[in-house]
């Protein structure tokens, strides 16, 4: 769990882009989905829509909102 809050908290406080970086990308476009819907309020459906159009599975996405809403 502290391997996915770290990231976050950095999309969270800084004002800049940021570049994640993982060997295959899955990793990297859902932390962004999940930054994009918890941090900055972008609609869930769209970053799901947008993750698997890059040719990642994003069916997790909608779990890890609501599992970092609450923790």
């Amino acid at each position: 769990m502290h391997a996915i809050k770290k990231p976050l908290k950095a999309i969270k406080n800084n004002n800049e882009k940021s570049l994640f970086y993982c060997r295959s990308g899955a990793r990297s476009s859902l932390i962004w989905g999940l930054a994009s819907v918890i941090y900055l309020g972008e609609d869930l459906e769209k970053c799901i829509l947008s993750i698997n159009n890059s040719g990642y599975d994003a069916s997790m996405l909608p779990s890890m909102v609501n599992f970092f809403k609450i923790n």
